[in-house]
């Protein structure tokens, strides 16, 4: 359940237990220890599954006082901490034949399991049984065939949303004695359990460290219920990819605390409503390079939650994963930013409506060309707003009929303009012509006033006389709009180095090692590094174009070794 305990069957002279053990660290785990209770007998125990609770503990046992051959039993959590003594599942679960291998659904109701006895087709088949409001179970169903075969078919472990299942199988089209099979269901499959969607959320992400370090022994991410003060998780990321996922019911908010040792390096709070569809909320968390005094980079959120309205990109490859942070910016007629959304590595972003009738998504994907790209609306119904995409110079354009204006009021319409901002470089590409034409040469001087611009190698602070006039044309501009907006880029020139990973790893280090090096600067300084907003990050190998390699034009490889800062 939180990946801090793990179950273990071991035998000793024909005789089974259920052992529990603790993680010590990313690596080791504790010395096995019998569970406690009488979970254990003189008689087998097998499969041991927690509910997603963690109130209970179901197993497999063949003691005396069941129904027949093997039983599914459980038990219940005691004020204590400690198990209550062991429970048969009684005769709606249980028959005079087998059962084996529960698994508990993470809706915390439906219960999958294997039996040779009910209406089997032969051999082991895979069941379900769903506890209603009373604790009372329904009549085992049948998942069907052809997960269900006359062959042994068991193990089934269900996806959080319903949608794929896991289990095992003996047929005579396997590889060998039992093997692994995956089934994904089409949305009307009518063996499926109705699974309660809403009474949970999956939280899962990846924590990812800095070039050439590797994730702390001692980091940990703990959730907590606000209200009650009750954790619902704690857990080490994986260390060999730094994933990490929690079940998480709904109805109440959490905060959730990602912490090296005792020290916090970020948290948030977040909400989990009751009676919403399937929600899951994926994390993706950058640690700073080691010795750093700022301890995340960026934390990426992606808000676009289940089965709800929402975009999605994909590249010319549909199975090519989105870069990690990508941006799509909502850029009104007048091409103003009026909003921005990151985007999951999958492709999906938040659809948000807009008082606009037309507005243009522009993504900003690392190192990829978006004449590459497709946008598409993803889980429209009848009720949603009528959208149809144009796209002109790799902008993509959506176009609504207006119905959804309505559900705005004039307030949201004067907020919209108030915080709206000017992209200077998606100006620049919306007046580029088709046929590449080079952007607006006046434009690109306007940018250059706004720049602080200065070369530094990968690891390196900046110019005290630098970061001075950074933090004074930041505290100017708050002055005078209430507002930090920075844009940060990294630049590696066209020169050959034995860096590994080339000149696009140096043109990314000097983006990460830039950023970390400005808020620890800025922070020294007194500026409120939490009122900065980063519209955008972003690093690339620059060459110098054919004109500059003819007379004094000529730039030196120099002028593209840089982390800037461009203030908006």
């Amino acid at each position: 359940m939180d990946r801090e305990l793990l179950y273990l069957y071991r035998a000793f002279e024909g005789n089974g237990n259920l052992y529990q053990c603790k993680a010590i660290s990313a690596d080791e785990w504790s010395t096995p220890e019998m569970v406690g209770s009488d979970v254990n007998t003189e008689a087998n125990e097998y499969y041991a599954n927690i509910a997603p609770s963690g109130e209970r503990l179901f197993f497999v046992s063949d003691r005396k006082g069941g129904y027949g051959g093997k039983d599914i039993w459980f038990v219940r959590k005691l004020p204590t901490d400690e198990w209550a003594e062991a429970i048969n599942a009684g005769p709606a679960i249980n028959t005079e034949y087998d059962e084996d291998v529960p698994y508990f659904h993470p809706d915390d109701r439906t219960m999958y399991f294997s039996s040779n006895g009910h209406a089997s087709m032969g051999g082991y088949d895979i069941f379900y049984s769903q506890l209603n409001d009373e604790g009372v179970w329904s009549t085992p169903k049948n998942i069907g065939y052809p997960i269900n075969t006359t062959d042994d078919d068991h193990s089934y472990i269900a996806t959080p949303n319903g949608k794929k299942g896991y289990y095992a199988s003996r047929t005579n089209s396997g590889t060998g004695n039992l093997d692994i099979y995956i089934v994904e269901y089409s949305p009307d499959e009518e063996s499926l359990p109705i699974l309660d969607l809403a009474s949970f959320a999956v939280l899962k992400g990846w924590i990812f460290p800095a070039p050439g370090d590797s994730l702390p022994s001692d980091l940990k991410i703990f959730i907590v219920d606000e209200k009650t003060g009750e954790s619902k998780g704690e857990a080490k990321p994986v260390k060999r990819n730094g994933s990490f996922v929690f079940i998480i019911p709904s109805g109440s908010t959490y905060n959730i605390n990602f912490k090296i040792g005792t020290e916090s390096i970020y948290s948030e709070k977040v909400e989990v409503p009751k009676d919403q569809t399937y929600q899951e909320l994926n994390r993706e968390i950058f640690l700073a390079p080691k010795g750093s005094s700022v301890a995340v980079i960026a934390a990426l959120k992606d808000e676009a939650l289940g089965d709800v309205l929402k975009w999605r990109i994909q590249l010319a490859n549909s199975t090519d994963l989105i870069p990690l942070g990508s941006v799509v910016y909502y850029l009104d007629e007048n091409q103003n930013i009026v909003d921005s959304v990151f985007v999951s590595k999958d492709g999906y972003f938040e659809y948000k409506p807009l008082m606009n009738e037309n507005y243009a998504l522009l993504p900003k994907l690392k190192n990829i060309d978006n004449s590459e790209l497709d946008i598409l609306l993803v889980n429209s119904t009848e009720d949603s707003p009528e959208l149809s995409m144009t796209e002109s110079n790799s902008i993509f354009y959506a176009v609504s009929d207006g119905s959804d204006s309505e559900e705005a009021s004039q307030d949201d319409t004067s907020d919209s303009q108030n915080e709206s901002s000017t992209l200077d470089e998606a100006k620049n590409e919306l007046n580029t012509t088709k046929d590449g034409a080079a952007k607006n040469t006046e434009q690109k001087e306007e940018d250059e006033q706004l720049l602080i611009r200065f070369n530094f190698n990968v690891v390196s602070t900046i110019p005290q006389k630098e970061i001075e006039a950074i933090a004074l044309e930041l505290k100017k501009e708050y002055e005078e709009s209430g507002k930090l907006q920075i844009e940060l880029i990294g630049s590696a020139s066209h020169l050959r180095t034995s860096r590994k990973g080339g000149n696009e790893e140096l043109a990314r280090l000097r983006l990460i090692n830039g950023k970390a090096a400005l808020t620890r600067e800025l922070a020294n300084l007194g500026l409120d590094i939490n009122k900065i907003s980063t519209i955008e990050e972003k690093s690339s190998v620059h060459v110098p174009i054919p004109e500059e390699f003819a007379g004094f034009t000529y730039k030196l490889p120099t002028d593209y070794q840089y982390f800037k800062v461009v203030l908006h």
